[in-house]
């Protein structure tokens, strides 16, 4: 009786550890996703990774990541080859990948991506458009033919 009991406490205790852990990590993933919303309105800038001078949609990345503690790479296809792919529940805090320059004439372009936004949840991301655009989210990303044409994966970092 005694080693049941020591048994089913050692289980409780695990997972409690490993539920603290997911809520660790939602909260990570959702400080993440603030830093980014708190940069809507701020205008694009090729290259840019800072609120002064503005964001390309990597840099925008590489900011509200690096704001929360994490290092990842600058660039969108650095980032895209980073994390681990996401199949199918997409968190918010998730990189969606796009392939905005697509040509059906030329193969090579099939395969490349140049865009990048960051989930929020509820099929929504926010992202730093192309230039003359500012920081903005995107409602329905997945059921807007524009971006379901162009889009090629999920990656998560936290």
């Amino acid at each position: 009786m005694i080693q049941s009991l020591n048994h089913k406490s050692f289980i409780i205790l695990l997972l409690l550890l490993v539920l603290a852990g997911c809520s660790s990590a939602s909260q990570k993933r959702n400080a993440v996703v603030q830093t980014a919303l708190k940069e809507v309105g701020t205008p694009y800038k090729s290259g840019g990774y800072k609120h002064t001078t503005g964001f390309d949609c990597s840099g925008l990345v590489y900011h509200a990541y690096k704001t929360n503690g994490y290092q990842i790479p600058r660039t969108t296809e650095k980032q895209y080859e980073y994390g681990s792919k996401v199949w199918l529940a997409r968190k918010p805090g998730d990189l969606l990948f796009f392939n905005t320059a697509w040509h059906w004439w030329s193969i090579p372009s099939w395969f490349r991506v140049n865009h990048v936004g960051i989930y929020i949840g509820d099929g929504k991301m926010v992202h730093a458009p192309s230039s003359g655009g500012k920081v903005h989210v995107v409602n329905n990303v997945f059921n807007n033919p524009y971006w379901q044409d162009r889009y090629k994966k999920t990656k998560r970092i936290i």
